[in-house]
């Protein structure tokens, strides 16, 4: 985005605030997908007619009128205001002012954003942290993040901003052939949904290169008995247990350890995005290993160690 821009601009006097919205905010919003028209769009400069918010009995001053105001259809989701590089977007009035202009009566919105040209700053109203704080020159690199800040969907969903890339959508994307088999040697199974008497469900997590992603299995009941038939006796049936009622869900952690291949499915409609799902064709090696621990982030979205089945603690069973 910034490619053939010349950051050494920055350094001149004579780049100031508009220079900056025009330079470098505007293209972000425009790479986000915000116009001045359509369901995501954005309003410049907008004024309040009473240019104050009151904290309890106290009238405290808004001095800014933010450069953009974001809006998802009718609601604002963001103000994003301006500044020149010489200003300070972090820990100055220029924050707080923000902030006050986004719980404003006439705007309610829930997050805001300040950007010097060298830093590009997001808050939430309802958290001290900045919910992204990265140096423009790395706009590029780390756009997935720039757009989990600014985008409606992440505002208006925070909770998915935890959300991973889908590894078979994120494959489709990029012209891989629907024939070509993908194989998935010693992967860590999360764990398994029943979906129907016919169809099984499950999900792991993978690296490729410096990005995560999180892929989805459908298993047929032949492809989940032969899961479970190469486990130990007591943990197959703590499994099918926890199949048998709602909500048709094992957690199993990372103590599943299972080689297995499989083609591209259908697209999928989850509640919040789309994934493809890998139609697992064939089953291989199996480990079990409830000693192995789930990774931070994995954990952090509500996967747990095969022990919250209540499994009994010996496992020197197969």
């Amino acid at each position: 985005m910034f490619e053939h821009f010349d950051f050494s601009a920055l350094d001149d006097p004579t780049f100031k605030e508009d220079a900056v919205r025009e330079e470098i905010v505007a293209p972000i919003l425009k790479g986000v997908g915000y116009s001045p028209t359509g369901p995501i769009r954005f309003t410049r400069s907008k004024i309040l007619v009473h240019p104050f918010v009151m904290i309890g009995s106290k009238r405290h001053p808004v001095n800014i009128v933010p450069d953009y105001t974001l809006y998802s259809d009718s609601d604002a989701v963001m103000v994003l205001d301006a500044k020149a590089p010489d200003q300070d977007i972090v820990n100055s009035h220029h924050v707080e002012q923000a902030y006050s202009y986004a719980i404003h009566p006439d705007v309610r919105a829930r997050h805001y954003g300040l950007c010097n040209g060298r830093e590009l700053v997001v808050y939430a109203v309802d958290r001290w942290e900045s919910l992204l704080h990265i140096n423009v020159c790395d706009v590029d690199v780390r756009w997935n993040d720039v757009l989990k800040a600014l985008h409606p969907r992440y505002l208006q969903n925070p909770e998915l901003r935890d959300f991973l890339l889908d590894y078979g959508l994120s494959i489709l994307k990029i012209g891989c052939e629907r024939d070509a088999l993908h194989l998935f040697p010693s992967f860590y199974l999360h764990d398994l949904f029943r979906v129907s008497d016919e169809l099984y469900t499950g999900s792991g997590t993978l690296m490729m290169g410096e990005t995560e992603y999180m892929v989805s299995f459908d298993f047929s009941v032949e492809m989940y008995l032969a899961i479970v038939a190469g486990l130990p006796h007591k943990v197959a049936e703590a499994i099918k247990q926890s199949l048998t009622h709602a909500p048709y869900h094992a957690n199993l952690g990372n103590s599943i350890i299972l080689t297995c291949s499989g083609y591209l499915d259908g697209i999928t409609q989850g509640q919040h995005d789309q994934f493809v799902p890998i139609m697992v064709t064939s089953v291989g090696d199996m480990t079990f290993d409830a000693t192995a621990q789930l990774p931070p982030r994995t954990e952090r979205q509500g996967v747990w160690p095969l022990a919250h089945l209540h499994l009994p603690g010996d496992t020197a069973e197969g």
